[in-house]
């Protein structure tokens, strides 16, 4: 389990539209690579975006998000 937080995926963007669009690359690349996305939440305020893919979960935080939720340091395996 540990080993599976210490992998786990996170982009940061620099706005609305790039979060979007990130989101949005990573759910086509899951796709054309045969996986499937079983759900993707946020893109409504495009701060912090959550594409669920199953075994991997990937985060694309704008840089205030990731700042103030601080995320990798919950997820430090060393802790």
């Amino acid at each position: 389990l540990v080993r599976a937080r210490a992998l786990w995926p996170r982009r940061t963007a620099t706005s609305n539209r790039q979060t979007s669009a990130l989101a949005n690359n990573v759910h086509e690349k899951v796709k054309d690579n045969g996986g499937d996305v079983l759900a993707t939440e946020g893109e409504d305020t495009g701060e912090w975006v959550l594409v669920d893919c199953g075994d991997i979960v990937v985060h694309i935080m704008q840089a205030p998000i990731r700042a103030y939720y601080n995320l990798e340091e919950l997820w430090d395996p060393s802790k």
